[in-house]
């Protein structure tokens, strides 16, 4: 994730400021407190954080100054989205997202990769496979690396097989595809959603699927969160993937360090309690239906999947792929739950089975598919699937 110097400053106040809206009242939700609590208006950071503002069904205005995607404005419209409430300026409006064209007349399929990024989600052989499966569909493939300026003209439909950020490049040719009716498993307003780990705490909350006790929370709010939470705990940047960006924090004091780190280039941390395991189940979907199955170890003496030095990735723990009849099917269900929250598309729900029990940790939208790891029991057949999913999709826009 990058970080960015211009978030718009919240105001540091009481949460029992004013009492929660009531019923179906609308809320103006601004960056500070109003002066005196008054009814319909509530600032930024109390809105976020305060559990009991979860509850509020009104429509909201967001007063919040206009900032980058990591700021408050855009963090307010955002988990407006996800409580599911009417939001003026919508997700969409923030996101700048424009009404898609007719369907593009083209007929070629583009493939978005970056060769050169080790948090790649496919590697040469999936690509080839991918190719394979369009070109057996009467397709022809073009290849489009991340950061080029890549035209699109010929293009009926694009398959994302990179990394994707709020912003950035990944995002841009997403919406230049969108905006021009270039066929989609996953529109700019789901990938945004998949980006953002604060929305799907909301979202997940919100449909009742079983997650790890998760919180919202900013600088100075360290003894509610460890009454909630419990210590240790885990700190996340919302938009980060490949495990950068999170923290396990063990005391009071390195909680609050996580805060500050997180408040550098974001609105909001996400904060859960640490559930320990000695593997991740992923489970990847399309449009709802299992696909594969794999299971991600953790690093020898490390607490997650992937470990990071510095900038560099260290380590990464042994994956196995897994037929999805020897899947615990409640961990099937936990997933089947979070793909639909979230959207359709290509997606990877990450859980865990603590106890019986699935906790699901987050949706991505550009899961892992390595040739020889995530296709090992599923074969060609799950290449095909995607295919024949982006291409219903062209269908249905002609």
């Amino acid at each position: 994730m990058t970080h960015h110097a211009h978030v718009p400053p919240i105001l540091v106040t009481e949460l029992t400021a004013a009492p929660p809206p009531r019923g179906d009242e609308g809320l103006i939700v601004s960056d500070d407190e109003p002066p005196e609590p008054r009814a319909g208006w509530v600032g930024a950071r109390r809105w976020l954080t305060d559990p009991a503002l979860q509850a509020h069904r009104g429509p909201v205005l967001n007063a919040a100054a206009p900032g980058d995607v990591y700021g408050v404005a855009y963090t307010v419209s955002l988990l407006a989205d996800a409580r599911g409430l009417r939001v003026r300026p919508s997700l969409a409006d923030v996101l700048r997202v424009p009404a898609p064209a007719a369907a593009s007349p083209g007929d070629e399929v583009g493939i978005l990769v970056e060769p050169d990024s080790i948090l790649a989600p496919s590697n040469p052989g999936a690509l080839d496979a991918f190719t394979r499966a369009f070109e057996r569909r009467g397709r022809q493939v073009r290849r489009l690396q991340v950061g080029a300026a890549e035209p699109l003209d010929g293009l009926c439909a694009l398959l994302v097989r990179a990394t994707t950020r709020t912003v950035g490049p990944v995002a841009e040719l997403i919406a230049r595809a969108h905006a021009r009716g270039i066929a989609l498993l996953e529109p700019p307003e789901v990938v945004a959603r998949c980006c953002n780990k604060a929305w799907q705490a909301e979202r997940f909350a919100r449909a009742g699927l079983p997650t790890p006790a998760t919180r919202l929370g900013v600088p100075g709010q360290e003894a509610d969160l460890i009454g909630a939470l419990g210590l240790p705990c885990v700190v996340k940047i919302p938009d980060s993937s490949g495990g950068q960006g999170v923290f396990r924090a063990t005391s009071p004091s390195g909680l609050r360090s996580a805060l500050e780190r997180v408040a550098q280039g974001s609105a909001v941390a996400v904060v859960q309690a640490f559930v320990p395991s000695a593997f991740d189940w992923r489970i990847g979907l399309i449009d709802g239906v299992p696909l594969y199955a794999s299971r991600y170890e953790m690093v020898q003496g490390h607490w997650q999947i992937h470990l990071w030095e510095g900038d560099g990735l260290a380590a990464v723990g042994a994956d196995r792929a897994l037929p999805l009849d020897r899947v615990p099917v409640e961990v099937l269900a936990a997933a089947v739950g979070a793909a639909r929250a979230v959207g359709g598309g290509l997606l990877g729900v990450d859980l865990k089975l603590v106890d019986g029990r699935p906790f699901v940790i987050e949706v991505n939208d550009t899961p892992t598919i390595f040739a020889g790891d995530e296709d090992a029991v599923a074969g060609p057949g799950l290449y095909e699937q995607v295919a024949d999913a982006l291409l219903a999709r062209v269908r249905g826009q002609g």
